[in-house]
């Protein structure tokens, strides 16, 4: 509820609170993922010891799942180009350095969590197992601040705006009744914050696992995604002088390989989630996208759908 009120009051105020969120969050992984180097055991980077994978090829593909249903959310920071400055160059840049934090986050962070106590240990227990036995008291709390509650922090802080500001565009074009998107003083659409609230605070109270959840958002968004690469590869004729115009100059040949490369990645997490999905909420999910196909048919079909222009050259 606390975020919700502060991105009320702004997508500026709430940028402003997640960098100095983000700035905490990067250190303090960065400090347990580079301290526990030195605590790691003999054998760490023996790959060919028996049960070094666990759980074998599926298990592998299961933290492939995990970590892209967990770190994806990046790329939603384009939902704020129309509000960020000099957003043809930052945009790009901004989704070219975020994956290399995260990567160097990321491998730092699982090397330790994985390589400090045997694995039966560690698995399926928090960042805080081996922090208690790699920090002092006064270092483990700060940690727990840094590290864990951040990590919260932030996701919470910016799920807000970058599914509002898409939600609203949506409205514009008539998907969904103009009431749904009135807006604040401060020209924030808090009726649909307010819906992500509930959205957000519903797995909570029903208890749902994180492996889960992740496994069945990967499956559901997947499909979104792949929509999203074949518009994505329409945009050299669909979107007037934006080809030429880019910041970033790429042969067409390489744009449509990577497209496809992209699709051809969903497909597979597809495949993948359906094979591990609980099947109850795959059933869901499946029924959830189903109904929206439905609704947006009729809505478009009773002439209420009218796409306008989102979108402008710098």
């Amino acid at each position: 509820l606390a975020f919700f009120g502060i991105n009320v009051l702004g997508s500026a105020k709430m940028a402003k609170l997640q960098n100095l969120l983000s700035c905490v969050l990067i250190v303090g992984l960065l400090l347990f993922g580079f301290w526990g180097i030195f605590y790691a055991l003999p054998d760490s980077l023996d790959v060919f010891q028996p049960g070094y994978f666990l759980k074998g090829v599926d298990g592998f593909y299961q933290a492939i799942m995990i970590l892209m249903g967990s770190t994806q959310g990046y790329t939603l920071i384009s939902s704020f180009s129309g509000q960020s400055k000099n957003a043809k160059y930052n945009m790009p840049l901004a989704l070219s350095i975020v994956p290399l934090i995260l990567i160097v986050v990321y491998c730092t962070v699982g090397f330790t969590m994985s390589n400090v106590l045997p694995v039966e240990q560690t698995a399926n227990k928090p960042l805080t197992a081996v922090a208690n036995i790699l920090f002092s008291k006064v270092l483990y709390y700060i940690f727990i601040f840094a590290g864990p509650v951040m990590a919260l922090a932030t996701s919470l802080n910016s799920s807000f705006g970058v599914f509002e500001r898409p939600l609203v565009q949506v409205t514009k074009d008539g998907w969904l009744p103009q009431s749904f998107a009135s807006q604040n003083k401060a020209g924030v659409s808090w009726k649909f914050m307010l819906v992500f609230c509930v959205i957000g605070i519903v797995p909570i109270l029903l208890d749902f696992s994180m492996v889960t959840i992740l496994s069945n958002m990967t499956f559901a968004t997947s499909f979104t995604y792949m929509l999203l690469c074949v518009g994505i590869m329409r945009y050299p004729s669909t979107m007037e002088g934006a080809w030429d115009n880019r910041a970033w100059k790429i042969s067409k040949g390489g744009f449509y390989i990577a497209c496809v490369a992209c699709l051809g990645i969903r497909i597979f997490l597809i495949w993948r989630s359906a094979l591990t999905a609980n099947v109850n909420m795959a059933i869901f999910s499946l029924t959830v996208m189903v109904v929206c196909y439905a609704y947006c048919y009729l809505r478009k079909k009773n002439g209420n759908v009218k796409v306008t222009k989102s979108w402008e050259l710098q």
